[in-house]
């Protein structure tokens, strides 16, 4: 099993992946909330490989804003939070965000490692019953749906075209947004990893190419993209999901 440790501390870095490999567990420790989240999702893009836990020590609002990203785009992902003794403001407000559990910093190894076993038991449950059965194929429902566990854009007609990782970071925030909007800022930190208030003009830019791209590759499945923009703002998508 492997964990994606997220903390700001150095000590506590070494600590908790000092922990999990004495259990025989796998961690990439990471020290910025961007470099955690690119990962996360190398890790998901493996098809192959079992999906990663995800641990992190800060409340900070860039690693808030990860933990509601990855709960977003990937909502089997364990998350567990390690931080102060339960008394801090702004606790509670993380489970509304993603975090499965919570732990105080002084919480023992042993206590630790059980409640990630518990998360992977419940992410293992999820992802058999996300995965496709057999012989089953992309069913007409009249609606925009992500299929196998996102990687594909189904058609309201049934029509089924996969997608690669920007892609489907792009449609399930979008998606799964309020009223299905979404501003350039939350797009492109879902899509690149850029957590920052005020992304850059190069950022603006390559989201608007792989939009541009992604109705390009529409069109040739016989599809057009139900997506609006927002002038000055974000995106839009219009169709029923």
């Amino acid at each position: 099993m492997s964990v994606v440790l997220l903390s700001a501390s150095s000590q506590r870095k070494q600590s908790l992946s000092g922990m999990l490999a004495e259990y025989g567990w796998t961690a990439f420790a990471c020290g910025e909330p961007a470099e955690a989240y690119r990962h996360v999702l190398q890790l998901f893009e493996r098809r192959d490989a079992a999906p990663p836990l995800f641990v992190l020590t800060d409340v900070d609002p860039r690693s808030r804003t990860v933990v509601s990203s990855l709960r977003t785009l990937f909502p089997a992902t364990g998350i567990m939070l390690v931080h102060g003794t339960g008394g801090e403001p702004g606790l509670a407000s993380c489970f509304q965000l993603g975090v499965d559990v919570w732990a105080p910093e002084t919480a023992s190894a042993e206590l630790l490692v059980s409640m990630l076993l518990g998360l992977a038991r419940r992410q293992a449950v999820w992802q058999r019953r996300e995965e496709p059965g057999p012989g089953s194929s992309s069913v007409a429902s009249g609606n925009w749906t992500l299929g196998d566990q996102g990687w594909v854009l189904v058609s309201p007609e049934g029509v089924g075209m996969p997608l690669t990782t920007g892609e489907r970071a792009f449609l399930s925030v979008l998606m799964s947004a309020p009223e299905k909007k979404a501003s350039r800022e939350t797009l492109i930190a879902a899509i690149h990893g850029e957590f920052e208030e005020s992304p850059s003009e190069k950022d603006r830019g390559r989201l608007g190419v792989m939009i541009s791209r992604l109705r390009r590759k529409a069109e040739k499945y016989g599809l057009v993209l139900p997506l609006k923009s927002l002038r000055n703002w974000g995106y839009m998508f219009s169709g029923k999901v």
